[in-house]
């Protein structure tokens, strides 16, 4: 049996790491010169992978100077129930085992920024550096013991005085929602203006090819389509899209059973994935992809109907969330749909048909799922019932759910293959 190539669930490290040259230069670039840096992105699109390449490679990133650089790297998962007494411990326990110099004040265990800006006076003065890798960093803003000023506060001050001390933050949370979030510790101005925001989009198409590359021969040119179909430009969307084919080729000969097969799998093990990325967009961003998907899906569908008129009418005008989603990729323009837009990776289509056909087997449920979504609050009351007449309508569109559109996007694939 081969090995299979491709991986998933776990942060890419080593030779998997694919070449985020652009995202990590910046990020080089920042440290060295003593700043910080913020990577935003989707959840799964390789925030922790890019965060554990720069401390894995430092000799090679930073050449003579990574003998004195110190990376911690922190996820803020692990932080439930912390207090910054806890945090700071955690914080700078590995710099005082390594450096004297903050030895004496972590033993005192006072963590106040007016007894550790000497320790980083003395540490620049060294030539020492000192790179706190904090990863997940909206759970710590949502956890009551650290969303305080004795946490911001130091954090602020030590990375925006001190070349000594960066932070490299990584979360899922846009830069304004994170300023919106700390703007009681930002004392008038944004609080994160001390550092620079390095956002993750979908990898660009070469890398793409690079990464079903890794598929080598036993990847047909349909196997290649039909995962960028499903997957698009997606990190994780791909690595678990190109695993499960993979996976397959060892009890389906027929590539049309195999795309099922690999599909059904690639949607199971991607659901919490995916929830996660619903969850994270604004009420908006919501409306506006199913809106597109809604209007393509007689693209996917062959032979299906959906009026999407009324919807475009009534709705209000989501263009800057359709742009937003096409610049994360969960978004590319069409001509053949009247939205304009068409999703890039089918998976999140397939993962919205569960949702609705749930919500409509009867009224309870649609009424219940709106109000999860929070969406009621932001229509007026002819836009919600423009809304719910539309679902109502997609009802036999969507009749059987993720299976249409998984049979749909094998067919489609093998079809394209034999013309």
């Amino acid at each position: 049996m081969t090995t299979n190539p491709f991986t998933f669930g776990d942060p890419v490290r080593g030779e998997a790491f694919l070449n985020r040259k652009r995202e990590l230069h910046r990020l080089v670039g920042q440290v060295r010169q003593g700043g910080s840096a913020i990577i935003t992105a989707e959840p799964r699109t390789g925030k922790t992978s890019l965060l554990l390449h720069m401390q894995d490679t430092a000799r090679e990133m930073f050449g003579a100077t990574a003998a004195r650089l110190m990376f911690h790297y922190l996820d803020g998962h692990i932080m439930s129930g912390w207090n910054a007494q806890r945090f700071w411990r955690e914080v700078f326990g590995p710099l005082a085992k390594r450096w004297q110099v903050a030895r004496p004040v972590y033993e005192q265990g006072t963590f106040e920024a007016t007894r550790w800006e000497p320790v980083f006076a003395a540490l620049e003065e060294q030539g020492r550096h000192f790179v706190l890798l904090l990863d997940e960093f909206d759970a710590l803003q949502n956890e009551p013991g650290l969303h305080s000023s004795a946490v911001y506060g130091m954090l602020r001050s030590l990375a925006s005085r001190y070349r000594s001390f960066s932070l490299v933050i990584a979360a899922r949370s846009s830069l304004t929602e994170m300023n919106h979030a700390a703007r009681d510790f930002a004392a008038g101005s944004p609080y994160f203006n001390f550092a620079q925001e390095i956002p993750l989009y979908p990898f660009p198409l070469k890398d793409v090819g690079t990464l079903l590359a890794r598929g080598g021969e036993r990847f047909t040119p349909a196997d290649r389509a039909f995962i960028r179909r499903v997957a698009g430009q997606h990190p994780y969307f791909l690595q678990t899209a190109a695993y499960y084919l993979w996976d397959w080729y060892e009890d389906k000969d027929n590539a049309y059973e195999r795309f099922i097969s690999a599909g059904n799998d690639f949607l199971a093990d991607a659901e919490s994935t995916l929830n996660d990325i619903w969850a994270a967009w604004t009420p908006y961003m919501q409306m506006a992809f199913t809106l597109a998907a809604l209007d393509s899906a007689p693209l996917l569908l062959q032979g299906r109907a959906f009026d999407v008129q009324t919807l475009l009418r009534d709705l209000p005008d989501f263009s800057p969330e359709l742009s937003k989603l096409e610049r994360r990729g969960f978004l590319r323009r069409e001509q053949r749909v009247q939205s304009g837009y068409t999703p890039h990776a089918e998976v999140m289509v397939w993962y919205l048909a569960e949702e609705l056909t749930r919500a409509l087997r009867d009224d309870i449920k649609l009424k219940q799922w709106l109000g999860r979504q929070q969406w009621e609050g932001l229509l007026k009351l002819g836009e919600r019932d423009t809304l719910k007449r539309a679902f109502k309508q997609a009802g036999a569109l969507l009749q059987e759910g993720a299976q249409a559109f998984i049979k749909a996007a094998a067919a489609g694939t093998a079809r394209a293959l034999r013309s």
